[in-house]
């Protein structure tokens, strides 16, 4: 790669950053924020893709992250930080447990055990309503703050 399209990619990559601080409202980071996990999981998406599978079940492995992290972050006071870090590494590790075994398979049956895999998660985090307060989901999850990682 030459020196221009380092800079031109790095001058995007900063914009993409500074684009926060031109929003006006909550609507436009609301919609900002959903186009960013959509980017993130189409991203995903698009790896394994590549490799000549569907996968049915990134939505249950963003599930389980975005759960280990609200529950960290409700029922544990951990830092925002820390716990998207967490949930984050949850997620991966979901990823890593049942990446292995599922890529084993091909075709139609690797889509199918996929699906199974999103099925099951959210059946879960569904039914376990002492944890997860069921379909009405966590809430009273608190804002990020700029001085949240030092709270852990």
């Amino acid at each position: 790669m030459d020196k221009r399209k380092r800079v031109l990619i790095s001058a995007l990559i900063i914009m993409l950053f500074l684009l926060p601080l031109a929003v006006t409202g909550p609507y436009q980071l609301h919609v900002l924020i959903m186009m960013g996990i959509a980017v993130m999981l189409s991203s995903s998406l698009r790896l394994i893709f590549n490799s000549g599978q569907l996968s049915l079940g990134h939505g249950g492995m963003m599930t389980f992250g975005a759960y280990t992290t609200a529950l960290l972050i409700t029922k544990l006071g951990l830092s925002t930080w820390l716990a998207l870090a967490a949930g984050a590494a949850a997620g991966a590790l979901l990823a890593l447990l049942v990446g292995y075994p599922f890529m084993r398979l091909k075709g139609i049956y690797f889509s199918l055990v996929t699906v199974f895999l999103a099925e099951v998660v959210r059946l879960v985090a569904e039914q376990w309503r002492s944890l997860t307060s069921g379909s009405m989901g966590i809430s009273n999850i608190p804002p990020p703050d700029a001085i949240a990682i030092t709270r852990f």
